[in-house]
């Protein structure tokens, strides 16, 4: 009797056993099927997409680069940000810029005469880094503006001694705005070099 009964609990012990690794290898397997369905379901982030019939691959048409901006050294702690709107009027422009942190300190913008009555949009000067971010637009009623002018004045202590120049660098985010064009109209700005006076 006793030998049937240690036998007949053994047996329940591993058919419990065997149904739990059972169930287990189930969820094991539903899992990972659904893991390879989801794999399969999403869009890579990086794929490319297929153009839809009659739209092909052109892109948007170049847009004349028609303005220009460039710097003008005044004096020994002033530089004037020159626009030329050449043959579009402009409606705004925003000028990221470079500088050399050892060679110019205390360094601000302010808006010029060329806009009448504009409004700033940014105006951040990362001293530490030397970075220069500003934006000026004109005024909703105001009417876009052609032809030349100051559109910012930079401010600076030089640190003398150091070197008797520096660039001042355009980065790709300075960009000018023209009426009707989504696009900015800026033409590629040159470094400028600054002469430090000793």
């Amino acid at each position: 009797m006793g030998s049937k009964r240690r036998n007949t609990i053994q047996n329940k012990k591993k058919r419990i056993i065997a149904g739990t690794l059972l169930i287990f290898f189930i969820v094991i397997v539903l899992g990972t099927m659904t893991l390879l369905h989801r794999k399969t379901a999403v869009t890579p982030f990086n794929a490319i997409p297929t153009p839809m019939q009659g739209q092909g691959n052109a892109a948007l048409p170049p847009v004349a680069k028609t303005a220009a901006i460039h710097l003008e050294q005044q004096g020994n702690d002033t530089v004037n940000v020159i626009v030329d709107a050449g043959t579009h009027p402009i409606s705004g422009v925003q000028l990221q810029m470079n500088y050399d942190t050892r060679v110019l300190t205390n360094v601000t913008i302010q808006k010029g005469t060329f806009f009448s009555s504009p409004l700033e949009l940014t105006n951040n000067i990362d001293q530490t880094h030397g970075i220069i971010q500003y934006a000026i637009a004109i005024a909703p009623t105001n009417a876009p503006q052609q032809g030349k002018g100051i559109v910012a004045t930079i401010t600076y202590t030089p640190n003398l001694g150091v070197t008797s120049s520096t660039k001042m660098t355009f980065l790709p985010g300075t960009k000018i705005t023209a009426e009707g064009i989504d696009q900015s109209v800026l033409q590629l700005p040159a470094p400028f070099d600054l002469t430090i006076t000793q």
